[in-house]
């Protein structure tokens, strides 16, 4: 696993600490990042990186949903549904 994938996994795992800590802002920017990395390494190595984007991108959702963030939220769902096939 590349420097890459690592961060974007420690922040992935971050992002759930921080949503069971009720703290959902600092959630979304942290998920928000980890998406972002996760697409980089996605569009670098599709086979490899499509499970843990598609991941990060539910986790992404959940994050949206509770902030009310609904129209973004569809539009995150769709590009998970998307990597599913």
């Amino acid at each position: 696993m590349g420097s890459g994938a690592a961060l974007a996994g420690a922040l992935n795992t971050y992002g759930i600490v921080l949503t069971e800590l009720g703290r959902d802002q600092d959630a979304l920017t942290v998920d928000r990042e980890a998406v972002a990395l996760y697409r980089q390494l996605h569009a670098r190595y599709p086979g490899r990186y499509r499970d843990a984007l598609a991941t990060a991108l539910r986790h992404l959702v959940i994050d949206l949903r509770t902030l009310n963030l609904d129209a973004e939220a569809e539009q995150v769902e769709r590009e998970a549904a998307e990597l599913a096939g």
